[in-house]
């Protein structure tokens, strides 16, 4: 159970550098991005996006960390048998987390991004019924 604990952490981690590292290279490289992409980085909207992202993020590598510490020691340790620390960070980082991935979601802070997607999405369902009457008028024509 320790185990698998201390690999997410790990992996929270270099998803960490991996993400800093991808964020560090799109700020360096603002000057070539598209005037559409500088226009989303401005907005309220992609900061706020941002932030309940790197909170979440927080909330769970936290959580995972004190994890750890409540399982290194044992089922009677100190740390396991504390109830408020227990709740505040078990429970409270996990539904800041959940929390903020609800209120500042892709859909909500990238309207052209859901814009896209529907109208994908209809283009698809649109297919999929040209598809399946022309199937009808096969089946009905043998």
């Amino acid at each position: 159970m320790l185990a698998g604990i201390v690999w997410q952490v790990v992996t929270l981690i270099v998803f960490a550098a991996l993400a800093g590292d991808y964020f560090l290279r799109v700020y360096r490289s603002r000057s070539t991005q598209t005037p559409s992409a500088i226009a989303i980085l401005h907005t309220t909207r992609f900061k706020f996006f941002f932030a309940g992202l790197v909170l979440a993020f927080l909330g769970v590598a936290i959580r995972c960390i004190y994890r750890i510490a409540e399982l290194a020691g044992g089922w009677g340790n100190d740390i396991m048998q504390n109830e408020t620390e227990f709740i505040v960070l078990e429970g409270v980082l996990i539904v800041v987390a959940v929390l903020c991935l609800t209120a500042f979601h892709p859909g909500y802070c990238f309207p052209p991004m859901q814009q896209r997607q529907e109208a994908s999405a209809n283009g698809i369902i649109q297919k999929e019924k040209f598809d399946s009457s022309e199937t009808a008028n096969q089946v009905g024509q043998a």
